[in-house]
């Protein structure tokens, strides 16, 4: 459910563009995102309400954070991207590392190192060099490239990929629900990308 909240960051790179880099909402984008929010909202209640209040915050916190990010990435122009993650990916540690010594204990995170796992250890390898490294490189050149409120919806497909994931590798059929919830999303962002091109082409053809 978290990984769905998170989502909110489209919503927030939109109005955050659009306060700090004057990029004016269009329709389809406004539209699109409104379709595929639905989507999200149709899984969601299929997940439940596994959330408390003070996490539904946190969460809707990080993703202003990462709409704010994402301003921030586009603003900065033409820069070394991969230079800018993997200096980046030298902050977090070090907080991160204080919340689990307040929270967890150094007992609990000794227990935690000694019993790791080699899939354990791939995951981390993954999360590091794919997904960190070589996914916000590449997130990072289509925000210089594009509008953002273009490429901050993609994130929308964040959770129908962890849905079909663990359908084809778990074994885990998806509902009713979350194949419309899935389906809801895939429109939303044909509308947000492609929706201007289509008014175009309507709007020639009823001239």
């Amino acid at each position: 459910l978290a990984s769905l909240v998170l989502q909110a960051q489209a919503f927030f790179t939109l109005i955050f563009a659009a306060m700090i880099l004057g990029e004016g909402f269009r329709g389809p984008n406004v539209a699109g995102l409104l379709i595929a929010a639905c989507g999200l909202a149709v899984i969601g209640v299929e997940a439940g309400h596994a959330m408390t209040v003070a996490g539904f915050l946190l969460t809707l916190a990080a993703a202003s954070m990462w709409g704010i990010g994402n301003v921030i990435t586009k603003r900065m122009g033409k820069v070394d991207l991969l230079s800018l993650v993997v200096w980046a990916s030298l902050v977090p540690p070090l907080p991160f590392l204080a919340l689990s010594l307040m929270v967890e204990g150094p007992a609990r995170i000794s227990a935690s190192l000694s019993g790791i796992s080699i899939t354990s250890i791939l995951a981390i390898v993954y999360l590091a060099f794919i997904a960190t490294m070589l996914g916000y490189t590449l997130w990072g050149k289509l925000l210089a490239r594009y509008p953002a409120s273009q490429v901050a919806p993609f994130s929308l497909l964040v959770p129908i990929v962890g849905l079909v994931s663990a359908a084809l590798l778990l074994d885990e059929g998806l509902s009713p629900m979350q194949f419309l919830g899935a389906l809801l999303v895939m429109a939303g962002l044909l509308v947000n990308v492609f929706g201007g091109w289509f008014r175009q082409r309507f709007l020639s053809a009823a001239r």
